[in-house]
């Protein structure tokens, strides 16, 4: 795992609005990203700003056209978008479960070790009518500065040292919850 800074664009119109600019969110974020057996996984803690804190987000880039983003927390949701082909999704805020279709009209990704981006296009549909459609723009970069190399290490080999490893994992990050005692 090493960490890095995530960049998460979203752009939505709604189907039903008058004005048909796009409602505009942005946040970056710290995380983790590390190539697992299924692709490269980017996990990170949704900011309070977004209204989801306490909400872990894993996006997981699975291949040329397809990426699943599933949170756990105060929101939960396993979502996959691959282009072509709609999935159906429960997204559960708690107070109010939803079964939405996601058909997702073009994905574009490249990815590496070292961060990449995810550019996805798509519409959410709720019982059968289209609700709007979406961009969601994802930019990975790597929060470990290069290191300084000796010489005679060939120039294309960028792995980190272990003291730029970050140490245990992302539920080091998540505050425990205080205890009250008496």
């Amino acid at each position: 795992m090493i960490p890095v800074f995530i960049e998460i664009h979203g752009e939505q119109t709604l189907e039903t609005a008058e004005d048909r600019r796009p409602d505009v969110h942005s946040f970056r974020v710290s995380g983790k990203l590390w190539r697992a057996h299924d692709g490269f996984k980017i996990t990170y803690r949704e900011p309070e700003e977004t209204g989801a804190e306490n909400t872990v987000t894993t996006i997981t880039v699975l291949r040329e056209h397809a990426v699943s983003v599933n949170r756990v927390g105060y929101l939960n949701a396993g979502m996959i978008f691959e282009e072509g082909v709609p999935h159906v999704c429960v997204y559960d805020a708690g107070f109010l479960q939803l079964q939405v279709t996601l058909r997702t009209h073009q994905l574009t990704q490249t990815f590496s070790e070292s961060g990449g981006c995810i550019d996805i296009d798509y519409s959410i549909e709720i019982g059968g009518r289209s609700e709007g459609r979406n961009r969601l723009m994802i930019t990975v970069t790597s929060a470990v500065p290069p290191a300084h190399k000796p010489r005679g290490r060939d120039k294309d080999d960028e792995t980190a040292s272990p003291a730029q490893m970050p140490r245990g994992d992302l539920r080091d990050d998540i505050p425990k919850t205080k205890r009250r005692d008496g």
